[in-house]
């Protein structure tokens, strides 16, 4: 089952993050507020570097 969490818009208002979760799958996207926008996957790299699987996201600055 498919589960995504944490819906979190920027400053903006033009982008939003989620975490999903999938399985053993825990992914984070971004995607842009706009209709039929499609979500691209967050690597885990340089500043995303530390997200954990049980991570919250409370603040987008």
């Amino acid at each position: 089952m498919l589960v995504n969490y944490d819906a979190l818009i920027s400053p903006d208002g033009q982008k939003f993050a989620f975490r999903s979760v999938k399985g053993a799958a825990n992914d984070y996207y971004l995607c842009d507020t706009k209709p039929g926008s499609t979500p691209k996957k967050v690597e885990r790299a340089g500043e995303f570097s530390t997200l954990g699987d049980t991570a919250v996201l409370i603040d987008w600055r």
